[in-house]
């Protein structure tokens, strides 16, 4: 089935999926929504639009660059078996898997080629005005490191337990042995430990608590939509104003990127003028 034609090219429900499956997985979602299924068609209406471009381009791919990729992509499968099995749901082949490979290999050269960022050094002083205009987009928020234990449900017996767990720590490793062995988060595997949070990264309930803990300090029973947690600050990193002398290279630099994926943006814009777009809405 066909999804979208662009100029003489067609994408089909197969490339599609496979583009969905990759969104949705950059969008943490189980299931597509509209957001998610309108970015996977675009991106891949963009991508024939660099490669029809990129066709015309002074460029070429080397058998053996095809080659490393494959055998690279292979490597994600226990078995040759399981990897032509992928294929074969994917209404692919080896050779149109080739294919595929040297196309997206031929845009990584063009898009390198044509919209690198520039080697020359943006001057001090302007990288120092903007650094100026924008200080509040270089101030570091106050953060804490946080351990906690989690009992995935909200009923009284999941409260009571968690109390009786905190009469016994009494120590930070005591915390982090009782994580390891009871909690039912996925960072039991790291003793509870969340690493280092700012503030708005957690849900409320829990940030007002793990913010207002001393260093070790272990909380009562806290209730959150995910159940009920014991909570323990082990470290807190004042907010502070990064000075402009040690992120002026790393600036400059990131300037310079924004400054190329703008002309490619450009560029986009440019071709969606001149080809012949068509999306089957309904299909998608």
């Amino acid at each position: 089935m066909i999804i979208a034609v662009v100029d003489n090219y067609k994408i089909t429900d197969s490339e599609y999926h496979v583009e969905l499956v990759r969104m949705m997985k950059n969008m943490h979602l189980n299931q597509p929504d509209t957001v998610c299924k309108n970015r996977a068609i675009e991106y891949l209406i963009d991508g024939v639009l660099l490669l029809q471009s990129a066709r015309s381009a002074d460029l070429s791919v080397k058998p053996d660059e095809v080659q490393n990729e494959l055998i690279e992509m292979m490597l994600e499968y226990q078995t040759e078996d399981d990897f032509k099995q992928m294929l074969g749901r994917r209404g692919l082949d080896l050779e149109k898997i080739k294919l595929r490979i040297h196309d997206n290999i031929l845009v990584e050269k063009y898009i390198q080629e044509v919209f690198h960022y520039s080697d020359e050094e943006i001057p001090d002083e302007q990288l120092e005005k903007f650094y100026r205009d924008n200080e509040d987009k270089f101030q570091t928020p106050e953060r804490i490191r946080v351990s906690h234990i989690l009992i995935s449900n909200q009923s009284e017996t999941a409260m009571r337990k968690l109390e009786e767990i905190r009469k016994k720590v009494k120590s930070p490793t005591d915390f982090a042995d009782f994580a390891r062995k009871l909690s039912q988060c996925p960072s039991c595997e790291c003793y509870g430990d969340l690493g280092f949070i700012p503030r708005g990264k957690m849900v409320q309930e829990f940030e007002d608590v793990a913010f207002s803990l001393d260093p070790y300090e272990v909380s009562q029973p806290v209730r959150t939509v995910f159940g009920w947690h014991l909570i323990m600050t082990t470290d807190r990193q004042s907010s502070h104003q990064a000075d402009f002398q040690t992120i002026k290279q790393a600036l400059g630099n990131r300037l310079k990127r924004i400054e190329a994926e703008l002309r490619l943006i450009r560029k986009l814009k440019q071709l969606r003028t001149q080809a012949k777009v068509r999306v089957y809405e309904e299909r998608l």
